[in-house]
């Protein structure tokens, strides 16, 4: 029983995690890609480099190393990975990632062709807000060297702004 002229509010919770398709990414470039990937709420994975006559060119996207056809639906968040064309020859220069979020380092890893590799948390993170807000302190392969495509740059975060 509600008294008359009261306002009801009613809140839906989904039972199922949001739903996006999968989009093409073959043959489009890794700026394309990775363009894609963002605006359909998904996040780019590891980025493969193999050997091509298109340097930056998208040849395979994965998810969990199987190949994801265009159009699958899968959940929102869902990391992308990528096979890329690279001309032989090519190098990379190590971005400097330090100060940065996990994620904001992986999309400047992959703008400098280079990927995330392992990654290590420190006594201060110990929580899943805390690993949210911690930020890159140290970094395997030092700031503006030269490396292959593809190489693994290992990162160890933290929440103590006095470590970075």
């Amino acid at each position: 029983m509600i008294k008359e002229g009261r306002t009801i509010f009613i809140t839906i919770k989904a039972f199922n995690q949001k739903m996006v398709k999968v989009p093409d990414l073959r043959s489009v470039s890794l700026i394309q890609a990775r363009s894609e990937i963002e605006s359909n709420n998904l996040k780019i994975g590891k980025i493969k480099y193999e050997p091509s006559s298109y340097d930056n060119l998208v040849i395979e996207q994965k998810i969990d190393g199987e190949n994801v056809k265009p159009g699958t639906s899968v959940p929102a968040g869902t990391r992308i990975d990528l096979v890329v064309g690279q001309k032989q020859g090519s190098d990379a220069v190590v971005p400097n990632l330090i100060g940065l979020t996990r994620d904001n380092a992986a999309f400047k890893a992959a703008e400098h062709s280079t990927n995330i590799g392992k990654i290590y948390y420190d006594n201060t993170v110990t929580t899943n807000a805390d690993t949210a807000l911690s930020v890159i302190w140290k970094q395997s392969l030092r700031a503006g060297i030269i490396v292959g495509y593809g190489a693994e740059i290992d990162i160890w975060l933290t929440t103590e702004p006095n470590k970075y």
